[in-house]
């Protein structure tokens, strides 16, 4: 069967959520082969298939995937509501450890985290397992942009994304961060940096929402040689440099240009396709990590998730 525009109705969806990256996930849903049945918001807006009645989406058996694309807070509450369907949340999925782990033991569930799929990335991984230059040694993270001093810190909005790229290369759960935090008027932290180290690798992570510019630059250290990712609003680059530590520097580079503004395109179709659960294990260290870091630096106090 299909629906009135020729899609399959197998590929209905929800959209939960129309603000700033529901807007985004909207863009990327329509361009697939995908029906979005319903799309709720808290208040009425004049959009094909808008609803502010959860039930109907909740009782409606056709809808197969629902998309919550909500404030962090409100993650534990709608992945509940949604318990028997299969579901797509943005990250970081809660904002407690104990709330994760709670959405994590269904398998229906896939977080957000776009930079899994990035093409770049994905070649630093390839260098690392074939060993070309040696072992890895080193990370440093940095994510900076100007603002979004909202209601949720630099901790969940930017060291989320940090902690996902470090784990694709170490057990974060196995290592040790000391954390030196910046307070804005002492209220939130403006800057985050955090130095981490395990029997193996050790490295920072530097995030800042004072930056004049939006940016994202991974530097990867290694026996024989090195992989910097830097990526700007327009621009990305990576480069790999096979080189020897002597006095007379000898350098081999290669370069690639990866077109790194499809990752969200990607996690989608990762969810699309069912492959759900694949991070699960990761996600749920994650998690923790955040929970951990978030009561270093406000003292054991922590935010909570919407019961």
């Amino acid at each position: 069967m299909k629906n009135l525009d020729g899609t399959l109705r197998k590929n209905n969806v929800a959209l939960i959520g129309y603000g700033y990256w529901g807007k985004k996930v909207f863009k990327y849903l329509s361009k697939k082969k995908v029906y979005i049945k319903y799309i709720y918001t808290r208040k009425k807006i004049d959009l094909k298939n808008n609803t502010q009645d959860l039930k109907r989406i909740v009782q409606d058996s056709t809808v197969k995937k629902i998309f919550i694309v909500t404030p962090i807070d409100t993650h534990f509450k709608l992945a509940k509501t949604f318990k028997d369907k299969l579901i797509f949340v943005e990250k970081p999925l809660t904002l407690e450890h104990k709330n994760s782990k709670k959405i994590l033991n269904n398998k229906n569930v896939f977080v957000d985290y776009l930079y899994r799929y990035s093409n770049s990335i994905n070649k630093i991984i390839e260098y690392k397992k074939n060993n070309k230059l040696g072992r890895l040694k080193n990370i440093y993270i940095n994510f900076c942009q100007l603002g979004r001093f909202n209601k949720y810190d630099i901790n969940y909005l930017l060291n989320s994304h940090a902690l996902s790229i470090l784990s694709l290369f170490i057990d974060i759960e196995k290592t040790k961060y000391n954390v030196f935090p910046n307070f804005f008027n002492k209220k939130k932290v403006t800057d985050l940096n955090i130095d981490f180290k395990n029997k193996y690798i050790n490295g920072n992570i530097f995030l800042s929402f004072n930056s004049l510019y939006k940016k994202m630059n991974l530097l990867f250290v290694f026996e024989k040689g090195s992989i910097e990712f830097l990526k700007l609003k327009n621009f990305s680059k990576l480069k790999i440099s096979n080189y020897s530590r002597d006095l007379n520097l000898r350098e081999k580079c290669k370069e690639f240009n990866f077109d790194e503004n499809n990752n969200l395109d990607y996690s989608i179709e990762e969810f699309i396709s069912n492959r759900l659960n694949y991070f699960n294990k990761q996600n749920i260290k994650i998690s923790k990590i955040l929970e951990k870091i978030e009561k270093i630096i406000y003292k054991k106090k922590k935010f909570f998730d919407k019961k």
